[in-house]
């Protein structure tokens, strides 16, 4: 992957306002005390309104030469921002590996404290803008995560159901997934979830047309 440095990433940035958006393709690395996160552009996905994240994220944790090789992948998968992929592996001529390097992961942490670091955040103006540590994007991320272990009760689609009858007319899997933060793919499950046979909480759909 291409390395950049801090001009270029502030050239790109200038070249943002009188240009419009990057390219899908371009290339952002994080500078991290532990070593540096890599993510494209095209891969931001909306966590929350205004708050986006991008869909997939590559870590480096290699920066400390006397520690192990440490590399992770972190995907947003249904809304929720997850670690999908862990490798630890002795560096060449270096020591094996030993528990204590395996105690040290904290992937929960680790995905909360990364994520933030790759905030972007859409202006008034629309545009999207790198916003490392924004408290609100961190609040978005614990949100996400939070959603991902949430157990999907009765009364909870009710509530769902409720919201989207009174977003019918406008957008409401976007009303459904700012109420509880979820990312909207998550939200339309939950609106299946409602239409199941299971639950009756909301009407089949007909095709092309909204019914609550």
């Amino acid at each position: 992957m291409v390395d950049m440095t801090l001009s270029e990433v502030t050239a790109q940035l200038d070249g943002y306002a009188s240009e419009g958006e990057f390219k899908s393709d371009a290339q952002f690395v994080v500078r991290l005390p532990f070593g540096q996160a890599i993510y494209e552009f095209g891969s931001l996905t909306a966590l929350a309104p205004k708050i986006y994240v991008p869909r997939i994220v590559f870590v480096d944790f290699s920066a400390d030469v006397n520690a192990p090789l440490r590399r992770l992948k972190i995907e947003i998968v249904d809304g929720v921002p997850q670690c999908v992929e862990i490798r630890v592996a002795a560096r060449p001529g270096g020591r094996g590996l030993r528990s204590i390097d395996l105690d040290a992961i904290d992937v929960a942490g680790w995905v909360e404290d990364i994520m933030t670091e790759c905030i972007w955040h859409e202006g008034p103006d629309g545009r999207r803008l790198p916003r490392a540590g924004l408290a609100d994007g961190r609040k978005a991320v614990r949100a996400a995560q939070r959603a991902g272990h949430r157990t999907v009760t009765p009364e909870l689609l009710a509530e769902v159901a409720r919201i989207y009858r009174a977003n019918v007319d406008g957008k409401p899997i976007k009303a459904i997934s700012a109420e509880f933060g979820l990312g909207e793919r998550t939200a339309a499950r939950y609106v299946q979830m409602c239409r199941s046979d299971k639950y009756g909480l909301l009407p089949k759909t007909e095709r092309g047309k909204r019914r609550a």
